[in-house]
């Protein structure tokens, strides 16, 4: 695996986490992320809901795959954790940082087959993006 396949986590975070802010005219800091390790038995992957502060709602996730690499190399920086995840969500804006203990089941809607992501409370919940979401002006660079 390349460094590229490991970068592209930090991006997502740092899309999601630009469009939400600018798409719902949130300050710094009114944004809130909640972390869960996901996996059947072990951490297959992290899941980061989105919500605005102070409503429970989660408007956005997204995954940070754990890579597994056959061979580690030795002080890459590059740790699959909670710990990396929160820094590139602080490094985003993203400062009220919930973290889920344990490893929740992954599951997923039955109707529509996507994933959920998890709430404040530690439930994964599906995604409910808010309705000024879709009437706000898109840009794209």
């Amino acid at each position: 695996m390349d460094l590229s396949e490991r970068h592209v986590r930090q991006v997502a975070i740092e899309g999601a986490s630009q469009w939400l802010t600018e798409t719902l005219n949130l300050k710094p800091g009114e944004l809130g992320a909640s972390i869960a390790a996901v996996g059947e038995g072990e951490t297959q992957e992290y899941r980061i809901g989105f919500y605005r502060r102070g409503r429970p709602e989660v408007i956005y996730g997204t995954i940070w795959p754990v890579f597994i690499d056959p061979v580690p190399e030795p002080n890459d920086g590059l740790i699959d954790s909670v710990d990396e995840i929160a820094a590139v969500l602080r490094a985003n804006g993203v400062q009220h940082i919930t973290r889920i203990p344990g490893v929740l089941w992954p599951e997923s809607c039955e109707d529509c087959t996507a994933p959920f992501f998890p709430d404040t409370a530690g439930e994964l919940v599906h995604v409910e993006l808010p309705e000024e979401a879709f009437d706000a002006p898109q840009h794209f660079h």
